[in-house]
């Protein structure tokens, strides 16, 4: 977290209760990277909201770098009733947090979309972070 970011979190998580559809505090919460603005890009993720904004959120939680998102980016990821941007956003996302959590939830991505878009955007990203000796990934 940057100094002195502790009060911009909190004024940009008031502004986001007041209008969660926001896509500029949505995509600040990111820039800041601090792992309290993970619960609420969650809830907006997760929420009934518009699609660029869910999209944001899920671009956001990327930007935070925490894994305490990989779950929820994990989630919607591999949601096969969930838009593809969003999806993509997700495989994205977990591909910039890239701890062994977000890898496993990657590789899952990859074998359940094999043969899709989807599944080559994991591919690629999983071969970026290094894991290059899983089934089809060599390349």
């Amino acid at each position: 977290m940057k100094s002195g970011s502790g009060k911009k979190l909190k004024q940009l998580i008031k502004a986001l209760e007041r209008d969660p559809e926001d896509i500029l505090t949505v995509l600040s919460l990111g820039e800041i990277g601090d792992p309290q603005a993970i619960e609420p890009l969650k809830e907006i993720l997760e929420g009934d909201r518009r699609e660029d904004t869910r999209e944001l959120a899920a671009y956001s939680l990327g930007n935070v770098g925490d894994p305490g998102a990989n779950e929820v980016l994990g989630r919607v990821a591999r949601d096969e009733n969930e838009s593809y941007v969003i999806r993509e956003t997700a495989v994205s996302a977990l591909g910039k947090i890239g701890d062994p959590q977000a890898i496993r939830l990657l590789i899952k991505v990859y074998e359940e979309n094999e043969s899709d878009k989807l599944g080559e955007i994991a591919a690629t990203i999983l071969r970026e972070l290094g894991v290059h000796s899983y089934y089809g990934l060599q390349g």
